[in-house]
């Protein structure tokens, strides 16, 4: 990783600082970095556990809407079957 800062290659991981970055932290899959040459702060989403909440809410989309398109269908056959 490089700093955007300053151009270096001398970056490495920060604690979380304050309430507010440890409850980031807590709910979002972000790390803190610190450049060791102009002490520049930044925090990154790390890749893998992005793409798993990126899957995770589409699933619950797609779900959702699967569940209200086939809603009129299922009270249709419940209608049919109950008759």
């Amino acid at each position: 990783m490089e700093c955007p800062a300053c151009g270096s290659t001398r970056v490495y991981r920060s604690k979380s600082r304050g309430t507010l970055e440890r409850s980031l932290h807590a709910i979002l899959p972000i790390h803190f970095y610190r450049c060791h040459e102009c002490n520049w702060r930044r925090m990154r989403f790390r890749k893998r556990a992005l793409n798993i909440v990126i899957v995770s809410v589409l699933g619950l989309l797609f779900g959702f809407l699967l569940f209200e398109l086939a809603s009129p269908i299922i009270q249709l056959m419940l209608h049919l079957i109950l008759s």
